[in-house]
């Protein structure tokens, strides 16, 4: 082996360590600052009712929200008990919701999952701080936002303050 071909192969070889070392697919914590790019779009479904929420930097939010699985197809006629509702939250406030997915955990991985359960679970998709995410989880740290991003709409001066806690 001449020194040419031996210097290329162990340049490929620490160019390929150096590449698997940072793929990664964002960041799992970091400080979400107010921007009219992040947003997201949460499926939550559960026993007996199944929601689509969505939110962007802009402040603007709104759900969907019904009994029947019907909801998550917009051109869908079966989904007759769907109540929609919006709200105008301040960028800040926003912010602060895509704080709190950050800090539940929407870039982990997810866990495995042994048990056969299928419901509950939330679809979570979005861009935060120029970093793509798109999962399904179970996990109760999730489950547990989407329920009370859900109640956020439902009474929104009461979860307010829960919810968008520092």
């Amino acid at each position: 082996m001449n020194k040419k071909s031996c210097f290329f192969s162990g340049f490929a070889g620490a160019l390929a360590l150096l590449f698997a070392a940072g793929c990664e697919t964002g960041p799992k914590y970091f400080k979400v600052m107010p921007s009219n790019l992040n947003y997201c779009e949460i499926t939550y479904a559960g026993t007996n009712v199944v929601a689509i929420m969505e939110f962007r930097g802009t402040g603007y939010c709104s759900m969907r929200k019904s009994k029947e699985a019907g909801i998550t197809n917009p051109f869908s006629q079966l989904a007759h008990d769907a109540t929609e509702l919006r709200l105008d939250l301040s960028p800040s406030e926003v912010k602060d919701i895509f704080q709190s997915m950050v800090y539940a955990g929407v870039y982990e991985e997810e866990p495995k999952n042994t048990k056969a359960e299928v419901l509950p679970y939330t679809h979570m998709s979005g861009r935060i701080e120029n970093s793509g995410f798109a999962r399904v989880s179970r996990t109760p740290k999730l489950l547990e936002l989407a329920t009370d991003m859900m109640a956020l709409f439902e009474k929104p001066e009461e979860h307010r303050r829960m919810l968008l806690k520092p």
